[in-house]
């Protein structure tokens, strides 16, 4: 018999901070579960950490580096479960996630479910519990889509193609643009629990930066159709476009790009010129001084 549950762990070189979402995944009220890590080429311990765990529902599988989003989608491929969970490997559920993501599935027809989640400091000491938000009348408006705190059935997850492969940051995002217009299409029903059910924990870095500035360009570039369709998203298409110019122009500057930095920073500004966010980001890019190259 399926599992209700299909619960997939992409990862990549993280031996050391694996076994916090194996051992939250294991620890579920909820049982009926698999959960299937993905391998994305680690060339370290990796695939010693999950085998220590000796529970049936619990399949490793090894690929050749292919990023994050290829991981999740080779998972989705594996997957046996009705409904679809997304782990961030050094993530944590809650003792009673699964349960409360089946119960509302169950009680209110629901083929995607949001919840709250934790956001744990860089040092993981400070926490901060937040909440879905409804972005407006629609139920497909709900969001945002973070791994770990929401679930989608395979039927809803199959219809979007999955995730963009191409994307390291802004992936479930995207992804969320894809189960808007699916639902808005279909009528599936979607709806969100308030509670954290996830604990998400910081991993900044110039990787991070990197992996953001190439979303963003990518999503200016290849999505432009997507930002405009008032289905995925309650802003208008000129403050959406100006969020990822502005997001593309503050990663840039991070990064030391001072020349993309401003040319998207006025970007943003001539999409937006009525916003001071678009002036603030123009001024902090500005003052960022050039790096080498």
């Amino acid at each position: 018999m399926a599992p209700a549950f299909s619960i997939v762990i992409p990862t990549y070189n993280r031996a050391a901070l694996l076994p916090r979402a194996l051992e939250s995944v294991l620890a579920q009220t909820e049982g009926d579960f698999e959960c299937i890590v993905i391998d994305d080429g680690s060339t370290d311990d990796t695939e010693t950490v999950v085998r220590t765990y000796a529970d049936p529902r619990l399949h490793y599988e090894y690929q050749r580096n292919a990023g994050v989003s290829a991981a999740r989608n080779a998972g989705a491929k594996l997957a046996a479960g009705e409904l679809l969970l997304f782990l961030d490997s050094d993530d944590e559920l809650v003792p009673d996630a699964l349960a409360r993501f089946a119960e509302a599935a169950r009680t209110n027809g629901w083929s995607v479910v949001l919840a709250g989640w934790t956001r744990v400091s860089d040092d993981g000491v400070t926490r901060r519990a937040l909440t879905p938000i409804r972005s407006g009348d629609a139920p497909q408006l709900l969001g945002p889509f973070l791994p770990g705190a929401f679930v989608v059935s395979r039927a809803v997850f199959d219809a979007t193609g999955g995730y963009d492969e191409q994307l390291r940051f802004s992936e479930n995002t995207v992804l969320a643009w894809r189960v808007r217009a699916v639902v808005a299409r279909s009528g599936a029903g979607m709806g969100m629990i308030r509670e954290p059910l996830v604990a998400r924990y910081s991993q900044p870095g110039r990787a991070f930066e990197q992996a953001r500035y190439e979303a963003a360009v990518r999503i200016l570039d290849q999505y432009a159709d997507v930002l405009a369709d008032p289905t995925t998203g309650a802003a208008p298409f000129r403050t959406r476009r100006a969020n990822y110019l502005g997001v593309a122009a503050a990663s840039a500057a991070a990064l030391g790009l001072s020349r993309e930095a401003r040319r998207y920073a006025v970007a943003a500004l001539r999409s937006e010129p009525l916003s001071f966010a678009r002036y603030r980001t123009l001024a902090g890019v500005l003052a960022k001084r050039p790096r080498s190259r």
